[in-house]
């Protein structure tokens, strides 16, 4: 199945949920998976997204760190929370951090050989990333193959469609749009997603509704809206048709042995560590 970027049109718009629900879907189907999450704004120790990709994905939270290689505790975008100099003076932006998680992840996969690596983005689309770089640059090396989450409610239109044009603008692969009913009132309107449709030319995969969680220890307890699906399959069968499709196709596969040689080659000449923990799994 290869790679997919789960990206969406705002911060706070259900990314991380329905990144979680299409890992136990995945799961479910029998499919190994890996989560992985760039960058990380606003971390937590204890509970933040990597720890809720991680629970979703039947892994250990201890393991938040080798799949989120950037972690920064202020609440901004993180290439600001990094070096906010980087966008704000003309100093050049540097590939290096970008260069140093693909390193890690073409490590983690050798490692784990997933059926799918799952990527999580930060915020938005254009979103400040370490090293003074933006993040549609990190999509088009780590995986061009993408899907979108906007958030039911006024105004979805708009974002949805410009989103995608944005991603579609920057050489990227959406395979489709999902929403995520991010509070108890949020629903999706059918001639809403009927109008993106016709617009965009790209599918309507699915609605995640809100659903309240029960209290229970556990990464995904630290949101009421961060839910399960109760073995429901809320995505329509065109998502797994595509992604089949996108890895045909050669978009976000993982690299074979010689490809995966190349790129070693490349991002480890600045030394960058390529092995996981030993104890990952």
């Amino acid at each position: 199945m290869g790679r997919l970027y789960v990206l969406g049109t705002d911060t706070d718009v259900g990314k991380t949920q329905v990144a979680c629900e299409i890992l136990r879907l995945a799961r479910r189907r029998g499919h190994t998976v890996l989560p992985f999450k760039p960058a990380l704004s606003g971390y937590r120790p204890g509970g933040n997204d990597s720890t809720a990709l991680l629970h979703a994905a039947g892994m250990s939270p201890d393991h938040a760190a080798a799949i989120t290689p950037f972690r920064y505790a202020t609440p901004i975008a993180p290439g600001l929370a990094e070096d906010a100099e980087h966008f704000t003076t003309n100093r050049p932006p540097s590939t290096t951090p970008l260069r140093r998680a693909e390193a890690r992840l073409l490590a983690l996969e050798r490692t784990l050989a997933p059926a799918l690596t799952l990527l999580e983005g930060a915020g938005g689309i254009w979103v400040p990333m370490p090293g003074g770089t933006w993040q549609p640059e990190w999509v088009r090396r780590l995986s061009p193959t993408c899907v979108l989450v906007a958030r039911p409610g006024l105004g979805t239109i708009n974002h949805t469609v410009l989103s995608l044009r944005a991603l579609m603008d920057a050489g990227l692969h959406p395979v489709g749009f999902v929403l995520c009913a991010t509070t108890v009132r949020a629903h999706a309107q059918r001639d809403t997603c009927r109008v993106l449709e016709q617009h965009t030319a790209l599918p309507y995969l699915g609605t995640l509704a809100y659903r309240r969680v029960s209290t229970r220890t556990s990464p995904s307890s630290q949101s009421t809206s961060l839910t399960e699906c109760d073995g429901h399959d809320w995505l329509d069968a065109r998502f797994w048709d595509a992604l089949e499709l996108g890895t045909r196709a050669g978009h976000g596969l993982f690299p074979d042995a010689k490809s995966f040689k190349n790129r070693v080659e490349d991002v480890d000449s600045d030394g960058t560590e390529l092995v996981p923990p030993d104890d990952l799994g």
